[in-house]
């Protein structure tokens, strides 16, 4: 399963790689015994059952979910002391996973001492230390690079866009001329740029060196890439480029919504039709780990709305940093607080002697809680995608859209359905469809917690505007003129597509 691109069956949807956590990591390459003397839950007979990457082995994980991303910029990269202090990746089954690495680039962004500017020869140590690390693990890595919000006056190196380019030129020729590189990794090539124009000469200057895909975005609000406007006019640009046929797979970073999630499936989709079969959008984001490790958020359930403007629908609970005994929490059955009383393959399901009790999840700081809550929040996390999809699928294949339906002959459909919603019972299958077709190609209402679209709702008219956008675009000419058409209806609510 090590390319996408070699899948006898290409996924029809975009793929999550959830970004996993240091702690994660850390916590579940060890011995419970080692965390944690008493109070161990039952139900966790091995710290390997929260290896879900793998499919199988001798302790058969919670659950399996085949792809993920790490970083370099946060692992260790000592290989002897990796192999013990992080065995879980070490040890990953190859043949039922997939693994990203993120080659520490947001560190170089973000850290001004993560490489010794003084140094040229430190830098080539540090260098050579994260490449080693990466041809060890990686089936896929983002090369290298230096992303221009990085860029500051008072940087020792990077004081412009144009040093961040330098720098990740420099580091590709690296790589290139490193004589015991691992061929087998496949790189992908992050462009940066806050203009159409900068962005395009990042792309001259990287497309050189060896790559098999793109990455576009990061974890900043001044990131262009983070909206759907942008994404599209780099992708066709692309396209026109020929660049997508020999390196079909592009990784969008730090963007998680379900919205989106279902956009890149669309999208994905057009590209195939378009004469490039092999296209694969990826996307990552680390929620699932973060909102555990920061503030012990616990990931319960997800609803779903169809229309109207609140949004924050998702059912959650909070774990308490002392013990729960503290808490006035009102119960439900089997003495569980109403807030945990919930099924999941990690925590247990009803029927289970040995389900994940507030006891268990206590303390609330340590490897055993930690790592069956970042498990917990993953697995709904992949749930709520799932279900997205699996409605929107459904949706395009009830509703021929493309083959029968012009996109105005469709709002005018959806309007009076969606006026008369509950008026009119012969129009209650074809309400289903509108229904889930309405909000499942933005994946309305699912939204994980802590997670925000903005103060409007996700509305009928927002759900035409956007498909209209993406079908015009694979259809004119000159698709950045359409682009420039819809760029002031759409962009505030792109804007509230993003990850905060």
């Amino acid at each position: 399963m090590a390319y996408f691109e070699d899948m006898p069956n290409l996924p029809q949807r975009s793929i999550f790689t959830p970004s996993v956590s240091t702690t994660y990591f850390d916590k579940v390459s060890r011995k419970r015994t080692e965390i944690r003397q008493e109070n161990i839950p039952p139900r966790l007979k091995s710290m390997e059952q929260l290896w879900w990457w793998n499919k199988g082995g001798e302790t058969r994980p919670f659950f399996h979910y085949p792809y993920f991303m790490y970083s370099a910029g946060h692992a260790e990269l000592d290989l002897t002391k990796a192999a013990t202090k992080e065995a879980a990746l070490f040890k990953r089954d190859r043949s039922s996973s997939v693994l990203i690495t993120d080659s520490g680039g947001y560190q170089v962004a973000k850290i001004p001492d993560f490489f010794d500017w003084d140094s040229p020869e430190k830098i080539d140590k540090k260098r050579e230390r994260l490449f080693t690390w990466i041809d060890a693990v990686a089936d896929y890595s983002l090369s290298l690079d230096a992303p221009t919000f990085g860029a500051s006056a008072d940087h020792k190196a990077l004081k412009t866009p144009a040093d961040c380019l330098a720098f990740t030129l420099e580091n590709l020729a690296f790589y290139e001329s490193r004589p015991n590189k691992n061929e087998n990794v496949r790189f992908l090539h992050a462009i940066h740029g806050s203009t159409i124009d900068d962005q395009t000469k990042w792309y001259e200057a990287v497309k050189r060196y060896r790559h098999y895909g793109w990455a576009f975005g990061a974890s900043t609000e001044e990131t262009p890439f983070r909206n759907l406007k942008n994404l599209l006019r780099m992708l066709m640009f692309l396209k026109q480029e020929g660049a997508l046929e020999h390196s079909p797979h592009v990784h969008v970073l730090g963007i998680g919504v379900s919205a989106a999630a279902v956009m890149y499936s669309y999208i994905q989709i057009m590209i195939r039709r378009s004469g490039i079969p092999k296209f694969q959008i990826t996307f990552d984001v680390s929620t699932a780990f973060r909102k555990a490790g920061e503030s012990g958020l616990l990931f319960t359930d997800f609803e779903r709305s169809i229309l109207g403007p609140n949004l924050e629908t998702t059912r959650k609970a909070v774990v308490p940093k002392t013990g729960w005994e503290d808490w006035d929490l009102p119960m439900g059955h089997d003495d569980l607080p109403k807030q945990l009383d919930f099924e999941s393959p990690v925590f247990g399901y009803a029927e289970d002697k040995d389900r994940i009790m507030p006891k268990h999840l206590q303390p609330w700081s340590d490897g055993i809680s930690l790592s069956l809550m970042m498990a917990q929040n993953l697995w709904l996390q992949t749930e709520m995608y799932k279900d997205a999809h699996d409605r929107f699928f459904v949706a395009l294949e009830r509703l021929p859209v493309e083959r029968s339906l012009s996109d105005q002959m469709l709002n005018r459909l959806l309007m009076r359905v969606a006026n008369h919603f509950d008026q009119h019972k012969e129009l209650q299958s074809i309400q289903e469809d509108v229904w889930t077709m309405m909000y499942l190609i933005h994946a309305e209402g699912i939204m994980p917690p802590g997670w925000r679209r903005g103060d409007r709702g996700m509305s009928l008219e927002y759900f035409m505007a956007i498909k209209s956008m993406i079908d015009e675009v694979f259809d004119a000419k000159n698709p950045f003129a359409v682009l420039d058409k819809y760029e002031a209806e759409l962009s505030s609510y792109l804007g509230g597509m993003l990850v905060s």
